[in-house]
């Protein structure tokens, strides 16, 4: 039988990591010495995002679960609980506040949306509760400097600054129209493009927003005809993402575009249809089978029978599960034990060794442009390590 992620909503999961149902109470466990530790996992698991929200948050379960042999040799007992953001900010100061009042809570794993970590870095860091945020790429989630935040993806800036490089050197697009929804995320991405246009002598053709939930375009897609730009950047998240090309593609629009990390999702292929064909995104992660434990995760992933397919966040869940279960098992168990452990560790991770800068930013960074060829996401351009932007060579 598979595993239903909705089941759980708002309830507590529990991951017994001696792989057996254990009475905390019992004679037993006090013998052993097991000590119960609670993780928070933080994601949306309703609304228009709840497939990713899932994804995330089973990947995250998985990593404990692979996890449980080490934390069970360290006399720990892990039990998840798993909290609904919605995708809204203010449900995200709701599940971190109920997060950081429960002083079993070691720590938190937490929001796949920037808007609801910029809500709630506020709070973790009041609690000096540690949060690891897997997907929210917003810089604003660091930029305060709060040793309790950390991430393992990259940032809007650094998405940003390779997006210009491809547009400018690879496409050598003149016009460039932005269209972004008015989010911290997809606001924030479009800015920070901007900045680096700028730095090319380049600014935006034209700019243009919607809200997130719209559902007709109709507008916005005019101006963009009437426009006539080389390319659009889009800098929104899937669901409008598709809404929109499908849009565009009855008014017979077949002007490029590429889109910021928020639309690489199946989401965006099944809702866009044929009208995703061709579009192109950057997003902050390599095929999986050319990462180290790319391919060890997908297989780990099915044969654990999920419900929910593991979503492009998924890896990115699954590593900042693999960081927090390894930082439990590395000395004090207490908020400011596991802050330090993380700061000081170096962990080895589906991604490679991965360690964290001062501010809570990871060590790796991990580009590739994608395109939709036949229903699919492909991965056409590479990000080297010195940062030029590689055409892949087709076998």
């Amino acid at each position: 039988m598979k595993r239903n992620l909705i089941g759980l909503l708002a309830v507590v999961v529990i991951i017994v990591v001696a792989m057996v149902l254990v009475n905390p109470g019992s004679e037993e466990n006090a013998t052993k010495g097991v000590t119960k530790v609670k993780v928070a996992v933080v994601f949306p698991l309703t609304g228009p995002q709840a497939a990713i929200g899932r994804g995330c948050a089973n990947s995250v379960q998985l990593a404990f679960d692979q996890a449980s042999e080490d934390l069970r040799a360290g006399g720990l007992e892990v039990e998840l609980v798993m909290l609904d953001d919605g995708s809204k900010p203010e449900t995200a100061i709701s599940a971190a506040q109920r997060t950081t009042s429960d002083n079993e809570i070691a720590l938190a794993i937490a929001h796949f949306n920037s808007p609801c970590a910029l809500a709630t870095v506020d709070v973790f860091h009041e609690a000096g509760m540690p949060m690891i945020t897997p997907a929210a790429v917003n810089s604003g989630v660091t930029a305060k400097g709060y040793q309790e935040i950390f991430r393992t993806c990259n940032t809007d800036i650094q998405q940003a600054a390779y997006m210009a490089k491809f547009l400018v050197e690879t496409r050598q697009a003149e016009r460039i129209y932005a269209i972004h929804d008015n989010s911290a995320f997809g606001k924030g991405l479009i800015g920070a493009l901007e900045k680096n246009l700028a730095e090319t002598g380049r600014s935006f053709s034209g700019k243009d927003g919607f809200m997130v939930g719209d559902i007709d375009y109709s507008a916005v897609v005019a101006r963009v005809e009437a426009a006539a730009p080389d390319v659009i950047v889009l800098g929104c998240m899937a669901a409008e993402g598709a809404l929109l090309r499908r849009q565009m593609a009855e008014r017979n629009i077949t002007i490029p575009t590429v889109g910021f990390s928020g639309i690489f999702y199946d989401t965006f292929l099944k809702n866009a249809g044929s009208a995703a064909e061709g579009t192109m995104a950057i997003f902050p992660l390599p095929p999986l089978e050319d990462l180290q434990g790319g391919k060890t995760f997908q297989n780990a992933y099915t044969a654990a029978g999920f419900d929910d397919p593991y979503e492009s966040a998924g890896p990115f869940g699954y590593v900042a599960g693999q960081v927090a279960a390894a930082a439990l098992t590395r000395g004090s168990i207490s908020h400011a034990g596991l802050i330090q452990a993380l700061h000081s560790g170096t962990f080895n991770t589906a991604f490679g060794p991965l360690t964290f800068a001062d501010n809570g930013e990871m060590n790796l960074k991990m580009f590739c442009f994608y395109a939709v060829k036949n229903g699919r996401w492909e991965a056409t351009h590479n990000v080297n390590d010195n940062g030029t932007i590689v055409p892949i060579e087709e076998p």
